[in-house]
């Protein structure tokens, strides 16, 4: 991996990567109606065991990588502006946006369970002012917005370990690239505390609970344990200066082909271990194994795929990633608003899943660019009136 504040060349394919998550972020999120057992904002029927082993196997990977990558150019940043800015910069890009989505965003897609699960006749004001905001400590209202408050605590958390190791950090930074040897034993530390804490943290809870403290930090506690170790991943990375070499993409085939090897036998082991009432401790051990390992090769597989293939510009995709944050910000607005509007349509839940999809990505897109639009045109009036 470059280092950008060296070399000041543009990582093309982390950019790329990006968008290749929300893009998958967004897929997932049509898939949900439609999987058994699932408790989304819109159940709609029938369901399908294709669309279950899809989100299950797509939130395996998903969101460590987002926190690979955000771990990744953390020092960077902060080194750039200092502590102080740092966090004001993420307030404003992170903080903030968390604020208005859970205030005001939040509430439309709560407010079409509502009208599904408690009465069809609720006003959307009726919801908001009585329903949403007198249980909003309790309830989990955040939506896909958590993601903004731990990776904003995250940063918090570097920042602070930072003040106490500044020399350690920097010297780490600024010494000679990490040995091949060296990394093989991070690496093994960092699968061994990854598996055993995903394993130590389902004794406590159960991998599909969440938690939800005053509705601010939410989080699933055994995938907090494994967004942790990525996104320190990332830092590690950045410091210690890992590239991905040509003899490295050169390998991709059999991560590709180890990673659909253990795709096949992740989902045939989980199916069977979600039904379980009774789940031992080995079974435990072993989805944890299955889990960790499974999300590594997937990340590592498209490391490389996108390192060797899409390690250059492209004019579509720079402008998708110049909009990925903001589709993920917005898409999921349209998204349950089109599940709900279909509810009623008698159509192939494949066609309702593509509507919903492709629709919902598109339009969040051109929500973006006329942000954008309308943001340049507000900064460029407010300067020519200065």
């Amino acid at each position: 991996m470059s280092i950008k504040s060296k070399t000041n060349n543009r990582m093309y394919y982390f950019d790329y990567l990006r968008v290749f998550i929300i893009t998958l972020v967004v897929l997932l999120h049509s898939l949900l109606p439609h999987v058994h057992g699932y408790e989304w904002y819109v159940n709609d029927t029938p369901k399908s065991d294709l669309f279950g082993l899809l989100s299950l196997l797509i939130d395996v990977f998903i969101m460590p990588i987002m926190f690979f990558i955000a771990g990744y150019f953390c020092y960077y940043s902060l080194k750039k502006y200092g502590a102080k800015l740092f966090i004001t910069k993420k307030s404003k890009r992170i903080l903030l946006p968390f604020v208005v989505g859970v205030i005001f965003l939040s509430p439309i897609m709560n407010y079409f369970y509502a009208l599904e699960y408690i009465s069809p006749n609720l006003s959307y004001f009726e919801y908001w002012t009585n329903l949403y905001f007198n249980n909003f400590i309790q309830a989990e209202h955040a939506g896909h917005y958590w993601f903004l408050s731990s990776l904003f605590v995250f940063y918090l958390a570097f920042v602070v370990i930072y003040r106490l190791n500044k020399d350690k950090i920097d010297s780490m930074y600024n010494s000679q690239s990490i040995s091949k040897n060296e990394l093989n034993k991070f690496l093994i530390g960092f699968f061994a505390l990854g598996i055993l804490s995903f394993f130590l943290v389902s004794q406590f809870s159960a991998d599909d609970s969440w938690v939800s403290i005053l509705n601010l930090l939410v989080f699933q506690p055994t995938r907090w344990t494994i967004y942790i170790l990525y996104f320190s991943f990332g830092i590690f990375a950045y410091l210690n200066k890992i590239k991905i070499t040509t003899a490295m993409t050169k390998k991709l085939p059999f991560f590709l082909i180890s990673t659909a090897i253990l795709s096949i036998l992740y989902l045939a082991f989980k199916i069977n271990f979600m039904t379980l009432a009774n789940k031992t401790r080995p079974l435990q051990l072993l989805n944890a194994f299955l889990h960790f390992s499974l999300c590594f090769l997937i990340f590592s597989s498209l490391l490389l795929f996108f390192k060797k293939y899409l390690d250059k510009p492209f004019k579509i995709l720079n402008r998708l990633a110049v909009n990925s944050y903001r589709i993920y910000f917005i898409h999921m607005i349209i998204l349950v608003i089109l599940q709900y509007y279909l509810l009623n349509f008698n159509i192939a839940i494949s066609t309702k899943f593509m509507l919903v999809f492709v629709a919902s990505f598109i339009f969040s897109y051109l929500f973006s660019e006329l942000y954008i639009k309308l943001y340049q045109q507000l900064k460029k009036s407010i300067q020519n009136l200065v």
